[in-house]
């Protein structure tokens, strides 16, 4: 998670070094948008599953004491 924020800052300061326009920065409702959405989506559902996925096996592998 750190990673990635720190990877956006990044492209975003080179990204405004490269083209300083104000057009060239509007977000409009098109097909890479679209792309965009859907990958976080999936990128946020993955990590969701895959967390319950982690914390059925540590309960599985964990004993029970009574």
């Amino acid at each position: 998670m750190l990673q990635s924020g720190i990877s956006s800052m990044q492209s975003a300061v080179i990204g405004l070094c490269l083209d300083r326009r104000v057009a060239a920065w509007k977000l409009g409702w098109n097909l890479k948008l679209l792309a965009i959405v859907c990958s976080v989506s999936l990128q946020f559902l993955t990590h969701l599953v895959l967390r319950d996925v982690n914390e059925a096996r540590q309960t599985v592998s964990r004993p029970i004491y009574v």
